[in-house]
């Protein structure tokens, strides 16, 4: 019986803690980030990666080389700064799948945003083909 009580207890614990990093999820969001791109090999040939990325060839035009960029997040607008252009734009935060919606270059993106535990300067952010971001706190 005690030890029953404990679990309970333990799992309202835990619920209580993750409602609370779930409803700060918008504020920890607020300031500058710097985005970088996530690459996932799909084969000896195909990458995956997030349309946001700034991208460019190599010289020898071998390769794709991806850059870092800038993500300002303030309560309802995100400034994306990507090859030294500053875009802002309305964003929506839906609090029921901690994620974030805009639009960008008549592109719309949703990403769920995936936090790194014991870091409130790292998050991830994942779209729905699995396409992701890592923001870093400036």
């Amino acid at each position: 019986m005690k030890t029953r009580l404990i679990s309970i207890l333990g799992m309202a614990l835990l619920f209580t803690m993750l409602t609370a990093q779930k409803s700060m999820g918008q504020f920890n969001l607020t300031g500058k980030w710097t985005a970088r791109c996530v690459i996932e090999k799909m084969n000896r040939e195909t990458i995956a990666y997030c349309e946001l990325c700034p991208k460019m060839l190599s010289e020898d035009h071998k390769r794709l080389m991806f850059e870092k960029f800038r993500m300002v997040f303030e309560k309802d607008n995100l400034t994306l700064v990507i090859n030294g252009i500053s875009t802002k734009v309305d964003y929506k935060f839906n609090e029921d799948f901690d994620s974030i919606s805009f639009s960008f270059k008549k592109l719309s993106f949703t990403f769920k945003l995936l936090s790194v535990v014991g870091k409130n300067d790292l998050y991830i952010l994942k779209n729905e083909d699995g396409a992701m971001l890592l923001l870093e706190k400036k």
